[in-house]
């Protein structure tokens, strides 16, 4: 099989459990005079038999004061009453407005373009209010579409969505206007962005495009639901072995090869599942991340071994056929210091226990930094995907060397700024690279990466060096590596 493309995908596994087991409610159980709300489609093809609730308190489960959505079959919509929210305080339309739509697809659904659905998926739907084009008019009508191509926005905000403190009462409180506020300016900025970089209209994404009749959206939406009915069928089988919730998102890479419009055969991709949040007395949540790594699978979403045939998903299966590991997380609710927010992570691996400390504002497109440590070497990562990378193999290099299990433990502001300060120190430029030189001993390494270009600096008995074009391939070795890098490489 022709493989054009080999990508990873971080795929952060969602609740399961909540409001699958109401069904959604039919337009004849309603009187004649009764005033349709919050009007939603779901839309692969159009879905009939789904379930769709609006999640006011930001958990992604359907509360018990979260109702479902009654069906108008005629004219290939969902809609809501009034009446049905009045065990929300203080709720009000425009509150829903400002929430996201969970639609839960069961296996008997129809989809109008596909047929009988044969494997439950959920998709996603979270509100945005800046587009000046005025496309999304709707949304003023309280409208909505949800769909695969908004589904997909799920991987940028979900580290803005509630911990699980928040009641379904308290659903229109203070506490989830603002994840609202935050949710709504992130998705705003990630439309903005996306749709300067790709040659893709995003805001398109919250179209029907059945409506429509664009061909290219749903291929597009079609090709991400094969992938969803995947980390479903995961969430289930870690919920029963592991007994916890789980929540489903598509990583921006898989987001961003579709935008780049890139066929594949077969792809390369990681399976993410995070717990529920625990919130910690210091202003820190911990969660932990059920990972299955380079995980395989065909364009149609058929997971593959190593020679590529296709296996049944189970937990087994998977875990034979893939890295499996439980990560440790961390994470800071607000900056520590200087606008910078902190994450610690610690996991178990065929290498022994490793250790990493992030640093950044965790938001879109934010160049994170980090230090890591495990049994066989420490690093530095100064952009973490491109940027400077410095690899301690050496035992007896004194440089960067904390007590990791420490400064876990403790979560000192004090300490963990002046770590930051001290491994952002070494020069992340071609131009004062060889100031870093110093920290290397034998076998120690640092390199400055590009997606184009990356440069190495190994210490061996002298100093090797390596410029290699990341397209090509082509390789330039010695003094002529490092001009020919400096040329390409800021």
């Amino acid at each position: 099989m022709k493989q054009f493309l080999t990508l990873v995908i971080t795929l952060i596994f969602a609740s399961c459990s909540g409001g699958s087991s109401q069904d959604a409610l039919t337009s004849n159980a309603l009187s004649a005079s009764s005033r349709q709300i919050l009007i939603t489609k779901v839309i692969d093809g159009y879905i009939s038999g789904a379930n769709i609730f609006i999640d006011n308190n930001w958990n992604l489960i359907q509360d018990a004061d979260e109702p479902s959505a009654y069906e108008d079959t005629e004219n290939n919509r969902y809609y809501f009453e009034e009446s049905q929210f009045t065990g929300i305080d203080n709720w009000s339309v425009e509150c829903s407005r400002n929430r996201p739509r969970v639609a839960e697809i069961p296996v008997g659904a129809m989809d109008s373009e596909r047929g009988e659905v044969t494997s439950e998926y959920k998709l996603y739907y979270f509100p945005y209010f800046g587009n000046s084009n005025g496309q999304q008019g709707l949304q003023e009508e309280y409208r909505a579409n949800v769909t695969p191509l908004t589904s997909l926005f799920l991987g940028y905000v979900n580290n803005l969505l509630g911990d699980g403190s928040i009641s379904a009462i308290d659903g229109c409180g203070s506490d989830a206007n603002l994840i609202a506020e935050r949710v709504i300016a992130e998705v705003q900025d990630v439309l903005r962005q996306l749709n300067d970089r790709f040659e893709v209209n995003v805001y398109s994404f919250y179209d029907d495009f059945i409506a429509s009749n664009d061909q290219e959206l749903q291929t597009f939406g079609e090709q991400i639901v094969d992938f969803l009915k995947i980390t479903n069928q995961v969430s289930f089988l870690l919920e029963n072995e592991y007994d916890i919730n789980l929540r489903t998102a598509l990583d921006i890479a898989l987001v961003e090869t579709i935008l780049k419009k890139e066929d594949f055969d077969t792809v390369k991709f990681h399976l993410f599942s995070d717990s529920p949040q625990e919130t910690l007395v210091d202003g820190f949540f911990a969660y932990d991340i059920y990972m299955f790594g380079d995980v395989v699978a065909d364009s149609k979403g058929n997971l593959l071994d190593q020679n590529n045939n296709i296996y049944d998903l189970t937990l087994d299966n998977l875990k034979l056929n893939s890295n499996f590991k439980i990560r440790n997380v961390i994470h800071s609710y607000d900056e520590i210091f200087d606008g910078i927010k902190v994450l610690f992570e610690q996991s178990e691996s065929p290498m022994g226990t490793e250790w990493h400390i992030d640093y950044g504002t965790f938001a879109f497109e934010d160049n994170l930094v980090r230090i890591s440590k495990n049994s066989s070497k420490r690093y530095i990562w100064n952009k973490i995907q491109f940027g400077l990378r410095l690899d301690f193999v050496n035992s007896s290099n004194p440089y960067f060397d904390y007590d990791f299990e420490r400064i876990f433990a403790t979560r000192d502001p004090g300490e963990l700024e002046t770590i930051y300060y001290e491994i952002i120190s070494p020069s992340s430029s071609m131009e004062g690279i060889s100031n870093n030189r110093y920290l290397l001993y034998e076998g120690d390494l640092q390199a400055i990466r590009t997606e184009e270009w990356s440069y190495y600096e190994h210490q061996n008995v002298t100093l090797d060096l390596s410029c290699i074009n990341n397209l090509s391939k082509e390789i330039v070795y010695g003094a002529d590596a490092f001009t020919l890098c400096s040329q390409h490489i800021d």
